[in-house]
Formats: C-alpha cells, structure tokens, sequence
C-alpha cells in the first residue's frame, strides 16, 4: 500500500480515536450534570421530584458506564492497534 493510503488510514484512526474520546467525555458530562441536578433538587423545594430522577439516573449511570467500557474495549483498543499496526508499516517503507 502506498504511503500516502496509509497515512490516510493513520490520520483516521487518530481522528476517529478522539471523536470517541469526545463522545465517552461527553456521555461523563451527562452523567455529572444528572447528578448535579439530583443534588440541587434534593436541597431545595423541589426535592419530591428526586424520586422521578432517581430510577432515571440508575438507568443512564448504568447505559452510560456500559458504553464506555464498550467504546474503551472495542472500538479504542481496535484503532489503537490499527494505528500502531500503520505506523509500523509506514516505517518499514521509509
């Protein structure tokens, strides 16, 4: 393969690499601000309200803590072996 195909290749597994990272610290930052408002509530005179958003938090602490492992597991570690895989062959061609 040519270098440039591969340095394509390379330049997507990095891109591709931190549009994941960005979505799992984006799926954190939910999960934070879910919280945050569950606390708030809970101290003020909306408090009744905690026992709606307390089942909906386990459930998305649940979903969100599954889809980042799955996103750390699977696609993460596969770009990261691809990448190293790309570099390795970009360096056996110069």
């Amino acid at each position: 393969m040519s270098q440039a195909k591969l340095s394509d290749q390379l330049g997507w597994c990095i891109t591709s690499k931190d549009h994941l990272q960005n979505l799992s610290d984006a799926v954190q930052v939910s999960a934070n601000n879910l919280d945050n408002i569950i606390q708030m509530m809970h101290q003020s005179s909306f408090a009744e309200y905690n026992a709606l958003l307390l089942p909906i938090r386990e459930r998305f602490n649940q979903g969100s803590t599954e889809t980042q492992k799955f996103i750390a597991e699977h696609h993460l570690a596969y770009l990261e072996r691809q990448a190293k895989r790309i570099v390795a062959e970009l360096n056996g061609l110069g």
